[in-house]
């Protein structure tokens, strides 16, 4: 019989058989071999050693033979350093390691893929400075060598699934974090650029992220790379292009930030701005540097809807509060689009609270430059602001600055102290056009002329109602070749009724004077003068009086003096005193004949003067004021019974609301 010869094909499966009961066993024993040694305890040993942490793998390990050689490791975690907020650095429901296996006989490592699923890392910066990221026993020496071991490394992909990172602030104890991150990590070898791309939900928007490191080997040698990194997202778009490395040191890079608007950004970050115009549209360009707590912002170009500005910033984070320090310059700050439409005229001052806590939110020492300032009508040119905030009071100083023809310089303080608010104001007028500055500046449009004068002002209050009340201090003003437009106090010098019906008080009457002005103290809200004086080419006018800013109401006497013709007409001597009185909306005038008028209000104007009116008192206003012995209550309105004029007599002739004697002093 003869004799059976086998073909290659039978030969080829007997091959195959035979290669497949090997894999089959060698799967087999090692899947008994795990069962039967401690694999993921000694693997937590060498990770934990290496780390310098603690690791715990507690759904065990799996190891993977074909195609490449690989570990999969489910309930990963690592500890966080001591006195951390979380209790782990990393905790992850699973980790995939797979490696190519022949690279490995020749010292190169080629990471084939690792994912991690559903990680959540909490990264720390504790209130002493230590970080919890640095995960060696000791920090990497400038220069150092990788494993001799180690050629390269590669890595085809590794990516972040489901994950979540949270970053805690043990300073300022503030936390924030990004959720839903999926990353994928590119490396061709140690000497080729690193990348990373992906998204995570960030500001309740998906936002991408792009990073290139240039020099990965200096990055694990300790050293720093050329990076690149590109944010986009609705709100927020960033790229930094720069130096920096993985251990803490030195960044410094060019940083270009824009977005839509800035107060939607403040929003979605969980601190919203109060509802108001503006604030949209921003972008900031320039070089930024940090060296250890300190870092700077040279060279910037900065973007707010309209307005576009230079300079530089620095802040210094080492201390509690942080320190702002810079200089800026703008072409053209229009403060308008962030006050909204001007309110009408109200017959009460607001008393919708102030918040001045802001002001403690840092410290700083601050320079603004602006070739032109637009606050509501007033316009100021080459205004130059010097800011110092320190402990919740900010000092302002202004420099002298171009305004209505003329120049003006001073200083404000605000400070916070806690249950209210403390402000004080001083502030030097020098050649304005009278009419164009106090129209755009308190709708006063009836005095002409060039002014100059000083005031110094200060108060305490939760609002600008009581801040009115409480107001004190000093000023005088004096105005050279004007005139009074709306009064024609020669006319008014003869016959009242008869003056009136000649059209003595109207848009029509003027009275021209060569100087004009006087001097007021003001106590608790009421601005009180005994030398008000109009002068000029037969024209002779004296007043007393005074003007309570808190009610919004003037009471004040004007007598014409001497004897000339002026304009046609002669004021003669003695000729009557004309009181004006009441609110500032509708004002009153009304012959003073008996002279009782006279006497009262030279009564009240001499003891506010007198009680206010001292040097040394106002000397140190600002600081008795706004210091820490001053009285935070709010100030008590002074009574109006004894001030209060009698009822006019209905016969008494009486004036339009609007057209008015005081006209000249007060609003249309």
């Amino acid at each position: 019989m003869a004799k059976a010869k086998f073909g290659w094909r039978r030969t080829a499966l007997i091959v195959v058989g035979v290669v497949g009961a090997v894999v089959l066993i060698a799967t087999g024993a090692a899947a008994l071999w795990l069962a039967k040694n401690p694999i993921a305890h000694e693997l937590e040993l060498t990770l934990s050693h290496n780390l310098g942490r603690e690791v715990r793998i507690t759904k065990g390990v799996r190891l993977v033979f074909w195609p490449v050689i690989g570990v999969e490791a489910g309930g990963l975690s690592i500890a966080n350093i001591e006195g951390g907020q979380a209790a782990h650095l990393m905790e992850a429901d699973s980790m995939d390691v797979a490696v190519s296996t022949l690279p490995l006989l020749t010292g190169h490592v080629e990471i084939r893929k690792v994912i991690l699923n559903g990680a959540a890392i909490h990264f720390e910066k504790e209130a002493d400075g230590r970080v919890n990221w640095n995960l060696t026993k000791r920090q990497p020496q400038p220069n150092e060598k990788p494993p001799e071991w180690l050629k390269d490394l590669r890595i085809d992909d590794l990516s972040v699934q489901r994950s979540t990172v949270t970053f805690f602030d043990g300073q300022s104890k503030l936390v924030q974090s990004l959720a839903n991150i999926n990353l994928s990590l590119k490396l061709g070898g140690l000497d080729h650029p690193a990348l990373i791309n992906g998204n995570f939900d960030w500001l309740g928007e998906t936002a991408e992220i792009n990073l290139t490191a240039n020099d990965p080997r200096t990055l694990l040698n300790g050293g720093r790379s050329p990076v690149a990194l590109s944010l986009k997202s609705k709100p927020l778009n960033l790229a930094i292009t720069g130096v920096a490395g993985i251990a803490p040191g030195p960044i410094e890079g060019d940083v270009d930030m824009s977005g839509p608007s800035l107060r939607e950004l403040a929003r979605l970050a969980g601190k919203p701005m109060k509802p108001g115009p503006g604030l949209g549209a921003f972008s900031v360009k320039g070089r930024l540097t940090k060296v250890g707590q300190q870092i700077s912002f040279d060279h910037a170009r900065i973007g707010l809807d309209h307005i576009a500005a230079a300079g530089q910033l620095s802040v210094d984070t080492s201390e509690a509060r942080p320190f702002v320090k810079g200089d800026v310059t703008t072409a053209n700050l229009d403060l308008n689009p962030y006050l909204g439409p001007e309110p009408p005229p109200a017959r009460a001052w607001p008393t919708t609270p102030i918040d001045l806590q802001a002001l403690r939110a840092f410290d700083g020492d601050l320079n603004l430059a602006a070739g032109h300032v637009q606050f509501r009508k007033i316009g100021l040119s080459n205004a130059r602001l010097h800011v110092r905030l320190q402990d919740g009071v900010a000092d302002i100083g202004i420099g002298e600055m171009a305004l209505y023809g003329g120049a003006g310089s001073g200083s404000l303080r605000l400070a916070d102290l806690g249950t209210t608010g403390g402000y004080g104001f001083r502030f030097q007028l020098h050649g304005v056009q009278a009419k164009t500055f106090f129209s755009d500046l308190a709708k006063i449009d009836r005095i002409e002329g060039t002014a100059s004068g000083t005031v110094t002002l200060a108060a305490q209050g939760r609002n600008v109602d009581q801040i009115m009340h409480a107001l004190s201090g000093k000023a005088s003003l004096t105005v050279n070749n004007g005139a009074v437009v709306g009064a024609d106090l020669g006319a008014l010098s003869g016959n009242l009724a008869s003056a009136l019906s000649r059209g003595a008080v109207g848009p029509g009457a003027r009275t021209a004077f060569t100087v004009g002005g006087g001097d007021f103290t003001v106590l608790h809200g009421v601005a009180a003068t005994k030398n008000l004086s109009l002068t000029g080419a037969g024209l002779g006018v004296a007043g007393l009086g005074s003007a309570n800013l808190g009610e919004r109401s003037l009471d004040v006497l004007l007598k014409p003096q001497g004897s000339a013709g002026f304009g046609g007409r002669k004021i003669n001597l003695g000729a009557v005193p004309f009181r004006v009185h009441g609110p500032w909306s509708a004002l009153k005038y009304e012959p003073d004949v008996g002279g009782v008028a006279q006497a009262l209000l030279s009564q009240q104007a001499g003891a506010l003067i007198g009680s206010g009116g001292g040097d040394s008192a106002l000397g140190g206003l600002l600081g008795g004021v706004l210091g820490g012995n001053a009285d935070s209550s709010p100030a008590t309105k002074p009574s109006k019974s004894k001030s209060a004029p009698p009822p006019a007599d209905a016969n008494k002739t009486k004036s339009p609301s609007i057209n008015d004697l005081i006209g000249a002093f007060s609003q249309h």
